[in-house]
């Protein structure tokens, strides 16, 4: 686990033994070309806790480059609507707030 990983398992009392479920699905690239992108989207604003869906995302990159803040990234807009499909469907299901990573290609 990277130093990152450590800190934020330590704040929230998360134990090292604790894993996430595993996913299995075909590779996509965010950072083949200016038509991919990664992107993160949360069911309630970060910033406020209000229960909304806050996202962003950079074209013709990585996971780590949206998180990391080593480039600005884009507010999630164009992808608001697809997302709301799937953010629904979770409040519906676990009533708790979600963090989702997307990458695709077009």
């Amino acid at each position: 686990m990277n130093q990152r990983a450590v800190a934020y398992r330590n704040m929230y009392g998360i134990p090292s033994d604790v894993g996430t479920a595993v996913n299995v699905q075909a590779m996509v690239f965010g950072n083949i070309n200016q038509n991919s992108a990664t992107g993160v989207v949360f069911t309630r604003n970060p910033s406020t806790g209000e229960k909304e869906i806050f996202g962003e995302f950079l074209c013709n990159a990585q996971g780590e480059d949206v998180v990391s803040g080593r480039r600005i990234r884009l507010l999630l807009s164009s992808w608001k609507v697809l997302c709301l499909r799937y953010t629904g469907s979770l409040w519906k299901y676990v009533k708790n707030s979600r963090t989702i990573t997307k990458t695709c290609r077009i």
